[in-house]
This record gives structure tokens, sequence and C-alpha cells, in this order.
């Protein structure tokens, strides 16, 4: 019985690909060997054309050498039928029919990889075919494929239709689908070098100030002892004398960095100490460090120095430090609810870190909901398009229920109804839904202790409305148990 893990094995692709008079054999991914001219791959492919250029080792290895015609063999990562496709493109023979958009990605997505211009040309034009029935695809596959170009033409096409969330979407990053509803709501008004594949330089300083060095005396003690045996160095030029041994306690990922350390500059007999260059800034390191010593928890504000300090104290995976990262980026839900949000997405992703962040994600988003629109956050690149759209249908779920409540109530707790699905380009028009501060009022119901607000006029029905905010919470919250 044949194992079903074992790799097929290789075949030979079918004319004018299996020609013996070919001078190199591509693989591909699942094992066809196509027999081609490198003079071809040359001329439509820079790419293939600097890998020619290399000077060619004197004895190749095994695997880099076809056994049976002695032609270089090289590997690549498309599948066959992709590479098939793609090279009858660059031959002097004719074109394939493409009709599938998912083949017709993949091409593209190979052609823009060996940096084939003709073929990509080719690609983008028939992808205009599936306009504007499947825009908001050919928009994912260009956001996925940097094509700003296609990207552009798809927005446009996509304000002829209403789009719901697709699987799709899973391929882009939330920025990417927040860039293109604020397109579809204010194109009129935007420039029209608007970027869509990635953000602009204005959309990331807004939330990403520069962390400046830190003040004097940074390496106080214990971080100025001579006598230990590490120096890490932080990006800003700051040293700090650590031990070894704590390092290692604290973190795995430290300890296998210094066994790549290079020592340091001897001092008479004495045996210099191992050297780590670290891209940490030096308050942040310092910060790590503190968390890592048997000293007290630093003095920690601001939002970017502690989501800075989070992302460092994962990758180090230092569980003290983590630990009080989550602490402090939970503390900015009210100010930062959206941003937070994200970022305890994104981590719960993580299977070990699922029960940690799930409470601050469900608690930030319950904090978000009511806000009419979203600003620009970069933790949008960091999760898929899927968590935003989940986001936005909680949150017209919610304003439904408000919508319902108020329809039954007779006090400033108001609702304009929204008919509009969320990624209409009106939908943020006079259709939206309005909040105003009934409105908070109502939506801090559905987290806090169900209580009049301040300053509010009781009537005859308040118990009735009380029990009704009281409903309303627990089912939002039921929403993103979900």
């Amino acid at each position: 019985m044949e194992d079903s893990s074992r790799p097929p094995s290789p075949t030979v692709a079918s004319a004018p690909f299996d020609k013996p008079s070919a001078d190199v054999i591509l693989r591909s991914s699942n094992n066809v060997d196509f027999y081609v001219y490198k003079a071809v791959l040359v001329l439509a492919s820079p790419v293939f054309e600097d890998m020619f250029g290399l000077p060619q080792p004197s004895n190749p290895s095994q695997q880099d050498i076809h056994p049976d015609s002695g032609l270089p063999l090289v590997h690549v990562t498309d599948n066959g039928e992709t590479l098939e496709y793609l090279l009858r493109i660059c031959y002097p023979i004719r074109n394939p029919v493409l009709c599938d958009r998912g083949v017709i990605a993949a091409v593209l997505e190979a052609a823009v990889k060996y940096g084939m211009d003709d073929a990509t040309e080719q690609m983008t034009q028939l992808l205009h075919g599936f306009f504007p029935r499947e825009s908001i695809h050919v928009y994912v596959i260009a956001c996925r494929l940097k094509l700003e170009t296609l990207a552009r033409a798809a927005a446009h096409q996509s304000l002829k239709q209403c789009h719901h969330y697709t699987p799709a979407m899973g391929h882009i990053s939330a920025g990417a689908l927040h860039r293109l509803l604020h397109f579809r709501r204010n194109h009129a008004q935007l420039a029209v070098d608007y970027k869509f594949c990635e953000p602009s330089i204005e959309s990331t300083s807004i939330a990403e100030p520069v962390i400046g060095p830190a003040e004097d005396p940074i390496t106080s003690h214990p971080f100025d002892d001579p006598s230990a045996d590490t120096i890490l160095k932080s990006s800003d030029g700051v040293v700090f004398h650590v031990h070894q041994f704590v390092l290692a306690m604290v973190s795995d990922v430290l300890s296998k960095d210094l066994g790549f350390a290079h020592p340091g500059e001897s001092s008479g007999s004495r045996t210099s100490p191992l050297v780590l260059s670290v891209p940490e800034d030096s308050q942040t390191l310092l910060r790590l460090l503190q968390l890592s010593y048997p000293m007290p928890d630093p003095d920690l504000k601001g939002f970017v120095a502690t989501y800075t300090l989070l992302r460092s104290a994962i990758k180090y995976n230092m569980a003290r430090a983590i630990k009080y990262a989550q602490t402090k980026v939970a503390e900015h839900i009210e100010l930062h609810p959206l941003r937070v949000y994200f970022i305890a997405t994104k981590h719960k992703l993580v299977e070990e870190e699922r029960v940690r962040w799930e409470q601050v994600a469900r608690e930030a988003a319950l904090r978000a909901v009511y806000e009419k629109s979203d600003p620009y956050v970069p933790e949008m690149e960091d999760v898929p398009a899927g968590t935003y759209c989940l986001f936005l249908d909680t949150r017209a779920k919610v304003f439904a229920i408000g919508d319902s409540l108020s329809s039954r109530w007779t006090t400033q707790l108001q609702f304009t109804p929204s008919p509009l699905h969320w990624s209409h380009p009106k939908y943020e028009s006079s259709n939206a839904p309005r909040v105003g501060l009934g409105n908070i009022h109502l939506w801090l119901g559905l987290y806090e202790p169900a209580a009049p607000p301040a300053g509010t006029q009781l009537g005859p029905c308040t118990d009735n409305r009380l029990l009704a905010v009281t409903r309303t919470r627990h089912r939002a919250r039921s929403i993103w148990r979900k």
C-alpha cells in the first residue's frame, strides 16, 4: 500500500514543455517537470535573469541536477497548473483561455513574484472582467499582491453594489477593509492618489509617536554592574550589564540568542562579557529587564509604550512581562477601545493566550460598539478583515436592539433607524445611527450595573426601563460569546 504522505513521483509536463533540447527544468510543487529554455525565461523575468546570471557551483548538489537528463533542476513553489499557464503566456505560442477567477489569481501571483510584467498585465485585464459583481474579490486579490492600480479600480467598481462579508476577506487586513469602507463613503472628497493596499504615512503617524531616548541615569543599579557576564545593547546605543542566568530563567528566546552573541573587549585576565544587540529601544529594554529581575513593576504610561512592551515581551516569551503588559493594555479600554479590541483579538488567536485575552476583547468591543464610525488605528494591520467584519456586524445588531427599545420608550433615548448595511456607501450619512448623550447612557448600561443615569428624571415606567437595559446588556454580551 502506497504512503499517501509521500509526494507524487515526478512527471513530465505536456508539450511544448517536454522537449529534450531544453537547457533547464522547472519542477512544480506537485512534482511536474517543465523542460524549458533559459533564454525565454530570461527575456520574460528579471528574477530568472538574475538567477541564471549568478556563478554556478562547480559541484552542484544532487537535488539541483535532474537524475535522468543531467540538466539543472530548479524547484519552484507554484503548482503544475499555475506554472503551465504562466509559461504558455511567456512562450511564443497561443495564450491559454482562462475563465476561473481563482486560477487567474494564482497565475497573477506567480507573475508578480517573478516580475513578469506582460503576464501581470494580461491577468489584471482578465480580472477586470469580473467587475462589478465580484469587485470585492478582485479588491482582495489586489491588496494581497500590493497591486495599487487594480485595487483602486476594484474600489470604484464596488460603489455599484452593497457587499457583505465573504471568506475571501480573511486574506486581507482589517486596515485594507477600513480603507475600502472609508473610500466608499468619502470617495468624492479623497485625493486621487488615495492608497488601498497599505496605510499612508499620515494615518500611521497619528497613533505611533516616536519613543525618545530614556532619561539618565537609565543604567542604574542593578544594570551598571561591570562584573556582569552579559551586555545587552539597545537600538539607541544604551548598554545594560545583566546576568546570563537571569535571562535564561525568564526567556528561552534570549537564552538562545545569547548562543550567537559575540564576546566584548577583554580587560586584563577577566573573561570578557557576551554582547547582544537587540532591536528594542532603551526604555522598552529597561522595562523588560525590570520585569525580569526581582524588582518592583516599572512605571508605564502611554498606550504606545504599553503596546510596545507587550509585543517585545511576547517576542521574548517573558511570562511576567506579558502578564504585566496585558494588564496595562486593558487599562486603556476606555480611551482606546478599538485599539485594545484589535490587540486582544490578535493575541487570543494563539491557543495558550485565548483565555487571557477573551475578556479583554469583549469589554473593549462593548466600549467601542456605540461609536457611529471608527478612525483608522495601526492595529488594524495586524488582524484579518473578518475580525473587523464581526465587530461591524455586532455593532449593527446592538443598534437594532437599541432601536427596538427606543420605539417603546417615551424618553430622550432615541435612535434613528438604519436600514442600510454597514458596507453601504451611504451608511454614515443621515440614515446612520445617531449617538447622543442618552444613547451613550444606554450603551454604558450594556456592561455597567443597571442603574438610572445621573440626572435622569424617573417616570412611572422606570423599573421597566431598567429591566430593558439589563436585558439589552445580556443580549449584547451574548452576541460576543457566540
